[in-house]
């Protein structure tokens, strides 16, 4: 028998549409899904969102909070108040409120559930990260056992030069995290853009055949089309795929520095003060893409 999956997400959820596609595929797993926290900008917002899908999936028992929405130090910041493509008005209605609605889009709710989770499971807690991680760092001065948690990120860029947008958003956050935390696995842009998907598989996607939460979702996809005019690509499924699906993927282990080489890049270092990291290198696209559509749509 399997172990039991204890898993928190954090989430900058409602711009690229992978967010929410990844959510959906974990709802499809056997897992216990302790809560789900915010990140990035108008976090607030952002957990209205995971509380109206949560909502349509039946999963009311799932904790939601708005996470910590400034970082620590990134680019691209706008502000804490900015909507994004996914946005309606319905999301402003009292049911979609977070737990910590009060403190809007710079409390600290989130930080600290995070906190207070890892005390309680250790190593035996699955972290999501598919987002900036600002406020898995923070949580990491609230609390020295976040540095035990599993941590299982899509970020970096790992065999090719560049950054990517969630260390890029928080560089101050990737560098406290990959110098911390023990146990990581990153499922960097490397290998996430093997994942693109063709119109046909977009179409999936888009049938609103199903209940609620089914219609949902090709609204979400289509409200991503109609800002971003670009190729969809499964980036944050993947990560999440790789949790139930380890044997899906092949691995290197390497230690890992964050803005040493140029800012905001994550680079593959011998320098002893980082910490080691399990690295996805390789997959079988065609069967694993399917099996993700197959899980979201069916």
């Amino acid at each position: 028998m399997k172990k039991q999956i204890n898993l928190i997400i954090d989430t900058d959820i409602g711009d690229d549409i992978d967010d929410v596609l990844a959510l959906l595929l974990v709802l499809k797993e056997d897992v216990n899904l302790l809560g789900v926290v915010s990140a990035y900008q108008n976090t607030n917002l952002r957990a209205r969102q995971l509380k109206k899908a949560l909502h349509l999936a039946h999963r009311d028992d799932v904790p939601v909070y708005a996470g910590y929405g400034k970082p620590l130090y990134g680019h691209h910041f706008q502000g804490v108040d900015v909507t994004f493509d996914q946005y309606e008005k319905t999301l402003e209605e009292r049911q979609y409120s977070p737990i910590n609605d009060h403190e809007g889009s710079l409390g600290m709710g989130g930080v600290n559930f995070i906190a207070e989770q890892a005390k309680k499971y250790k190593n035996d807690l699955t972290l999501l990260t598919i987002g900036p991680m600002t406020n898995v760092a923070l949580a990491l001065k609230k609390s020295e056992s976040v540095k035990d948690v599993h941590l299982i990120m899509m970020g970096g860029r790992f065999f090719s030069k560049g950054s990517e947008w969630n260390i890029e958003c928080d560089e101050e956050a990737a560098k406290i995290c990959f110098s911390n935390i023990h146990d990581i696995t990153a499922i960097g842009l490397d290998v996430t853009n093997e994942t693109a998907l063709t119109p046909e598989e977009e179409s999936r996607l888009l049938d609103p055949k199903g209940d609620e939460l089914d219609q949902y979702r090709a609204w979400c996809v289509q409200a991503w089309k109609n800002f971003s005019h670009r190729t969809m690509v499964l980036h944050d499924p993947l990560a999440a795929y790789s949790i139930f699906h380890p044997e899906s993927l092949t691995f290197v282990t390497h230690r890992v520095s964050v803005g040493i080489e140029s800012p905001s890049e994550t680079s593959i270092t011998n320098n002893q003060a980082w910490s080691e990291v399990k690295i996805a290198q390789s997959f079988n696209k065609e069967k694993i893409v399917k099996n993700i559509l197959d899980k979201i749509c069916d």
